[in-house]
């Protein structure tokens, strides 16, 4: 019925939000910039300050937000929408899945903080609102607003230490199994 165990785990939280009403949250309202988890605790100058420099883009599902060893600088946070990144295997020539991003949620920190390629593969499975925020971008506004900066980057850090812990106790799993 399924092609993989992740198609068939997504199909059962996709119909446990729509009997729980909860998938307006993917296809309803757009969410603020203050809204967005891990700016919430954010103060109202310090998000002036941020809404210059974030640009909003609109992904249509289907379409690919970015690919592995791609250029990138930008972070994507989810307004609306679905975002699945998965890893491309050589080996078995079919994607690893990472992880479902909705909203609230950010991904492509990796490129943003490190300035390198893209690690993996990003595809909006709904119609899909990012706000984008480019590194170069961002560094302007830290320079000048160091405070800002420094928000920024804990809630950055703190949101990437859980999903470390994640990391961890998928592959010890993986491991086990």
């Amino acid at each position: 019925m399924f092609e993989t165990l992740h198609d068939a785990l997504e199909w059962a939280e996709d119909s446990i939000l729509e009997e729980t009403g909860m998938k307006r949250l993917y296809y309803g309202e757009l969410l603020d910039l203050g809204e967005i988890d891990f700016l919430r605790e954010m103060d109202e100058l310090s998000l002036a300050d941020l809404r210059v420099v974030f640009k909003e883009k609109r992904v249509a599902a289907g379409e690919t937000v970015f690919l592995r060893k791609g250029h990138g600088e930008e972070l994507f946070l989810i307004r609306r929408g679905k975002v699945r990144v998965v890893l491309p295997l050589k080996e078995t020539h079919r994607p690893h899945h990472l992880a479902v991003f909705g909203p609230g949620d950010f991904f492509g920190e990796v490129a943003f903080l490190n300035r390198t390629p893209r690690t993996a593969d990003a595809l909006a499975l709904t119609d899909t609102d990012l706000y984008v925020i480019s590194r170069t971008a961002f560094d302007e506004i830290a320079s000048r607003n160091p405070v800002v900066g420094a928000a920024f980057y804990q809630r950055l850090a703190t949101v990437e230490a859980l999903r470390l812990r994640d990391a961890d106790r998928e592959l010890r799993r993986l491991q086990d199994s």
